[in-house]
């Protein structure tokens, strides 16, 4: 998890970019529909889930405003095993 007072949009793009440098391509990126949003806290209806892929490894960001105004950023990674045998 990381915290700054930076655009969802300026970290979505700069995670995107170290991301396709450690082999990463962005697959798909999701946002609320509208009745979704509507029943999420003030803020947090501009959030988005990206769903990266490389090969035998998969990642997953949600950025969105937590409630202090500042754009938070929760990335998983995961490897598959048979990469390191």
């Amino acid at each position: 998890l990381v915290t700054n007072t930076k655009s969802e949009n300026l970290n979505r793009d700069c995670l995107k970019s170290l991301l396709h440098d450690d082999g990463f391509k962005l697959e798909q990126e999701a946002v609320p529909d509208e009745k979704a949003a509507a029943s999420l806290p003030a803020g947090q209806s501009t959030g988005k889930t990206l769903y990266f892929k490389g090969q035998g490894k998969e990642a997953i960001a949600t950025i969105y405003r937590d409630s202090n105004g500042n754009t938070a950023i929760v990335l998983n990674t995961i490897t598959q095993m048979e990469r390191f045998k």
